[in-house]
């Protein structure tokens, strides 16, 4: 079936007690191979629910009408407002790079089964002339003109959406009205956008201040990435609830090939845990939202005499250090003066350095001295 001109007057409103709308019930599944010409043929873009045992197509239901109807599907840009994409789409009912075919609607079956077509991508310098057709078949659904043609450059070529145009037409096929049209979810170039996902981490654990054993920085393996478009993302779940969230910091200079990453962790919402605690994090991709499978993440309480919700108790820990280094100084200067007793007042760990710091001198000064009178005897 050839592609006709379709006529500006199409998209005439109609009433609001009669006005029928329609709805896409299977959205395009989110990842797709845009393919060129020589490539060879192209692969159709299954539906959202697709499963290697259940293939799906994009479906669309219509609300409100019953009859014969006029279906035209087109890509266009991913941002409003949506103007035609140069991208096309190929497949059996598929001619300019447009998909157009008719169908019968009853109350019975509403529901619409896109044809299976695919997504071919141009060459810059093909881009305009498939925006030139496109305007001499009138094919603008917004109503948004053409004005983009003369700077194709600043479009996005690694995404686009399927918009889908309906004319509904009368018992002799001669009234034509046209509803307002819808777009689907982006689809997305699946050989520049990679779906997300972690490798590896250097570390799975950290102090809730977000300081880990060795330094502050972790080191994610994952897919590849783009700075400004991935985000490493920190959360906590309760009863299938998210109960916090936050997310790592690095800059760009912290990815290295597109594949890993440098990232300091977020502190942990309580820093007076005394367990540790178990959470997640993920890499999320906020331009489409698509996320990896989460991997398990573990806070650990700080060290001992670092609790933040006793300040008295750092702030004494301090001036206890303090006086041990002063008091082992004081046993390094006299060796012979007796062992301070203040130092019994102190931590286990700290008394045992004072101690084995005291014995070291007092052994180096035995055996200088034995050096001493051997050295005055063989002189002798």
């Amino acid at each position: 079936m050839s592609l006709p001109e379709i006529p500006h007057t199409i998209f005439t409103p109609i009433t609001p007690q009669h006005r029928p709308y329609i709805t896409i019930v299977e959205q395009p599944f989110r990842y797709h191979r845009f393919r060129y010409t020589q490539e060879g043929r192209p692969i159709p873009i299954p539906g959202a629910s697709s499963t290697p045992e259940n293939k799906t197509s994009v479906a669309i239901q219509v609300h409100g009408y019953e009859g014969r109807l006029r279906v035209i599907v087109s890509c266009v840009t991913r941002d409003p407002p949506y103007r035609q994409h140069p991208y096309q789409l190929v497949g059996r009912k598929c001619q300019f790079g447009v998909c157009y075919f008719e169908e019968e609607v009853t109350a019975a079956s509403s529901t619409i089964t896109l044809p299976k077509m695919a997504v071919r991508c141009l060459k810059r310098a093909e881009l305009k002339e498939s925006l030139r057709v496109r305007e001499e078949k009138n094919v603008d659904p917004f109503q948004r003109g053409f004005q983009h043609n003369e700077d194709v450059k600043s479009l996005d070529l690694t995404v686009v959406r399927l918009c889908v145009q309906v004319v509904l037409l009368g018992e002799n096929g001669n009234t034509r009205i046209g509803i307002s049209p819808i777009v689907s979810d982006p689809v997305y170039n699946k050989r520049l956008f990679f779906y997300p996902f972690i490798h590896k981490l250097s570390h799975c654990s950290s102090y809730v201040d977000g300081k880990n054993h060795n330094s502050e920085q972790i080191i994610l393996l994952g897919c590849k990435v783009v700075h400004g478009d991935i985000r490493i993302r920190f959360f906590e779940t309760m009863n299938d609830q998210v109960v916090w969230e936050d997310f790592g910091s690095f800059q760009s200079d912290d990815i290295y090939n597109k594949t890993a990453i440098c990232f300091k962790p977020p502190k942990y919402h309580n820093q007076d845990i005394v367990e540790p605690v178990t959470v997640w994090v993920q890499l999320v991709r906020p331009s489409d939202e698509a996320a990896s499978s989460p991997v398990e993440f573990e806070y650990l309480p700080l060290p001992t005499g670092t609790c933040t919700n006793a300040p008295g108790i750092v702030k004494e820990s301090k001036r206890r250090n303090t006086k041990t280094v002063q008091l082992v100084k004081r046993a390094r200067m006299d060796i012979n003066e007796p062992f301070p007793m203040e130092l019994l007042d102190l931590i286990p760990d700290q008394l045992e350095v004072a101690q084995n710091v005291k014995s070291i001198n007092q052994r180096e000064c035995s055996s200088s001295s034995g050096s001493i009178q051997s050295d005055h005897l063989t002189g002798a």
